[in-house]
């Protein structure tokens, strides 16, 4: 673990002060002056006591965050797991924990925290808020342990990388704060929303096919072999021929097939600026969010691409797994106007891979998905809009708006 420190004192803690306090109660004890002399020798201790007592506060202090689970849903709980160790024999009379505050609000604060405005050290005049919590004694080689559950609120991901301490002398003259970088910053990632969706759209074209139970496709053509009959089987799928000759009813078990892939790119930019909650965005990553999960339930293959530099902090713009693919929407960020797809990609994508296309945008306008694909040779592709484009926005692509993939 990694740390900085620097401090914020009183005049009186400083070596200056002391060496001129000293000066001057020498100077007064010269003089005859033995009241101001001894008020200044008082002042003299009390700047070393205070000044060795807080520069001394600060070793020894070791900090650690750690989580049983580092992903929920909306509603669900994290519980965090903080450890504060004093190792040395000099005791704290106080000690304040701070940490950074959850971006997007994405997790509520719990009790044992409170929210309060730290003035950032690199750019003095900047306020942010922070999460802080305040210990009035820990004693010599005391190590504290504590969990706080927060509640997710909304789609997000919490990144505490470093936690900061306030300590000091007990006069609170001198007030050491010291950074703690962790090696191994926990994430705590907030998934979109999940909804019930509806995926019959990803199943409808597929040739000599039927769906199955579950969305999984069966070729028809292919007899795999048969199976007793039983009550929530359909009767298109009994074996008549072995009925007609009075045995038992059977049904059909069809070989299935391995469902296409299909890839969403999520255009975040078309989100811009259209509201000030963003709610239209978080409502669209919900439904992508849902379908991808269902999707990946039934056995398909998912991918999920979003703009080059949605966000300083996300390690990647693509992912075909799941708990990757949430985690870019848990990332996606709409206020970065300028964010593009990268182009190279694409063409990697589409000279390495087959299926089914998907272009997730607001109001339907295709004009930057024709510009994407069409430099690349993709002609053809689906479109997934939050609302209807306008009349004069005609698309040759097919148009689903999100709404209508909602089950209620």
């Amino acid at each position: 673990m990694n740390n900085e420190n620097y401090k914020v004192s009183s005049y009186i803690a400083s070596p200056i002060f002391m060496g001129i306090a000293f000066v001057l109660c020498c100077a007064c004890a010269y003089g005859g002056y033995i009241v101001l002399s001894g008020y200044l020798f008082f002042l003299f201790l009390l700047s070393v006591i205070t000044f060795l007592w807080g520069r001394f506060s600060e070793h020894g202090i070791s900090v650690d965050i750690k989580a049983d689970s580092y992903h929920a849903y909306p509603d669900q709980e994290i519980a965090m797991d903080f450890t504060l160790q004093n190792d040395k024999s000099l005791p704290l009379v106080w000690l304040e924990w701070i940490q950074e505050y959850p971006t997007n609000n994405c997790l509520s604060i719990p009790d044992d925290f409170e929210v309060c405005d730290v003035t950032n050290p690199q750019a003095e005049e900047v306020m942010k808020p922070m999460l802080c919590k305040r210990f009035s004694f820990i004693r010599w080689y005391e190590t504290i342990t504590w969990t706080s559950k927060f509640q997710a609120k909304q789609r997000g991901v919490y990144l505490p990388k470093q936690v900061e301490i306030h300590t000091g002398d007990g006069f609170g003259l001198c007030v050491r704060k010291k950074q703690f970088q962790l090696l191994n910053p926990p994430i705590f990632v907030i998934y979109p929303k999940r909804i019930p969706v509806a995926t019959n759209i990803f199943f409808k074209n597929a040739w000599s096919a039927t769906t199955g139970s579950q969305g999984i496709i069966e070729d028809v053509t292919v007899l795999r072999g048969t199976r007793e009959y039983q009550e929530q089987d359909s009767f298109k799928r009994i074996n008549w021929r072995l009925a007609a000759r009075g045995d038992e009813l059977r049904v059909n078990q069809y070989e299935t097939i391995a469902p296409k892939s299909v890839y969403f790119f999520v255009d975040t930019a078309s989100f811009f600026g259209v509201s000030q909650d963003n709610a239209e965005f978080e409502d669209t990553l919900s439904v992508v969010g849902s379908l991808i999960e269902e999707l990946f339930a039934m056995g398909m293959s998912v991918g999920v691409y979003l703009p080059s530099g949605t966000d300083e902090e996300m390690p990647y713009t693509e992912s075909t797994n799941l708990s990757d693919c949430l985690l870019l929407l848990s990332y996606a960020n709409c206020n970065l106007q300028d964010a593009k797809f990268n182009q190279e990609r694409v063409a990697n994508l589409y000279a390495t891979q087959s299926g089914n296309i998907y272009y997730v945008c607001y109001d339907g306008n295709t004009t930057k998905a024709d510009s994407l694909f069409d430099d690349v040779g993709i002609a053809t592709y689906s479109v997934l809009a939050y609302k209807e484009p306008e009349e004069n926005d005609v698309s040759e692509q097919q148009i689903h708006l999100l709404s209508t993939l909602k089950r209620i």
